[in-house]
């Protein structure tokens, strides 16, 4: 193997050193083989050993599920009294709740018909001072409307009079000329007499 591993060009050093652990190995697997395996001592004791470790693990078992159900059982009472303890905190935050909820929807509607009373009365009082403001404003509205009226009648009383004044000299003016015309035909009437007579 040495002469193989040189002549495929394998170090000296590297070519000793794998033949030597080779021829190692083989030594030790023959001797292995010729040395006997174990004797009926030697399984006596093994099957003691196993017996023991059977026996020590069912106890650790059972050592194992007795403590896991006694922590099982005190978890379980642990929680109940935890939920229990909880349902009674809860119930009495609900019951506080529900008192201070009443007592807030209380305040809530006496503010609340306070400020509705307080707005129907100023309303009240806003719709008698629009209803004295629009009175007043309608009287004094009357009151102009009436002076102006007035005014208005006599100042077409006025013009009517004068109208009449100037129609009455008018028919004085007319008369006189009528008058005038007569006369003047009268005279004329009389001047045409002469001359036919």
């Amino acid at each position: 193997m040495f002469t193989a591993l040189r002549s495929a060009g394998v170090p000296e050093d590297k070519a000793r050193a794998a033949t030597e652990s080779v021829a190692h190995e083989i030594d030790r697997c023959f001797r292995t083989r010729t040395e006997p395996l174990a004797t009926k001592g030697d399984l006596a004791e093994l099957r003691s050993a196993i017996a023991e470790l059977r026996a020590a693990t069912q106890a650790d078992i059972a050592e194992l599920r007795t403590a896991t159900q006694a922590d099982i059982a005190e978890l379980r009472t642990v929680t109940q009294a935890d939920i229990a303890e909880l349902r009674t905190v809860t119930q009495a935050d609900i019951a506080e709740l529900r008192t201070v909820t009443q007592a807030d929807i209380a305040k809530l509607r006496a503010a609340t018909q306070t400020d509705i009373a307080e707005l129907r009365a100023a309303t009240q009082t806003d719709i008698a001072e629009l209803r004295a403001t629009t009175q007043t404003d309608i009287a004094g509205l009357r009151s102009a409307t009436e002076v102006n009226m007035a005014e208005f009648r006599a100042e077409v009383r006025g013009e009517f009079a004068a109208i009449r004044t100037e129609f009455m000299g008018f028919k004085a003016e007319i008369i006189k000329w009528v008058g005038g015309l007569m006369i003047a035909q009268t005279a004329a009437l009389g001047v045409i007499i002469k001359l036919v007579h």
